[in-house]
């Protein structure tokens, strides 16, 4: 488990003494830019979810996470020792929440530092299903650069910020999300209720003789 207080928190050094703590840190190329681009998958200072086929057609809750660097490119924790880039796992982003970068140790550099931090480590780990997965790399970045003050984010803390804020990418992603679990629904509600009719019927012929 990651020791956050041994580890040497890059982010946290890029911010200047100031008087006032909450005044910009000095950017060379000034502030960066929120645009997002869906086509081309492009989330500045953005959590990204998707849906994993099967798995979130069954449980919607669960999904695949990245976060964007301070240019938008998606960084993403999906197999073992290796950080994909600009390629983001299941396809693009279903649903994206954009932070305020202002709320990280060292504003933008603070933002992209502690992400190159956490790729570095992850690219040590081996990916697991419960443990070292998507989530618990995003967390580690956001526990780096101290987002909002805090540096206890953990899967369920972040899961539960993701449902509270997340926006849909468009109508058909909202679409294509709830449809394959609505279709297993209504089969196993369809299931169910011609087994309990067949049992019922079972049990009238069995009085009847």
């Amino acid at each position: 488990m990651l020791d956050l207080d041994s580890v040497n928190l890059r982010s946290c050094a890029t911010r200047m003494t100031q008087e006032d703590e909450n005044q910009e840190p000095q950017q060379e190329d000034g502030p960066p830019s929120l645009t997002i681009d869906h086509k081309n998958d492009i989330y500045p200072f953005c959590i990204v979810w998707t849906s994993i086929p099967v798995i979130s057609w069954v449980f919607p809750f669960f999904g695949h996470v990245g976060i964007g660097t301070s240019e938008g490119i998606i960084r993403n924790f999906v197999v073992s020792r290796h950080v994909c880039e600009d390629s983001f796992a299941y396809g693009s982003p279903d649903r994206y929440v954009q932070l305020k970068y202002q709320h990280a140790c060292g504003w933008k550099t603070g933002w992209d530092n502690a992400i190159e931090e956490a790729t570095t480590i992850f690219e040590e780990k081996k990916h697991g299903s419960i443990f070292n997965n998507c989530f618990t790399y995003v967390c580690t970045a956001l526990n780096l650069m101290k987002y909002d003050e805090k540096t206890n984010w953990n899967q369920f803390k972040l899961l539960l910020f993701l449902w509270w804020n997340m926006k849909y990418v468009s109508k058909k992603k909202i679409i294509t999300t709830y449809i394959p679990s609505l279709i297993i629904c209504c089969f196993l509600a369809i299931t169910g209720f011609m087994i309990h009719e067949s049992i019922q019927q079972s049990e009238n012929n069995m009085n009847d003789n």
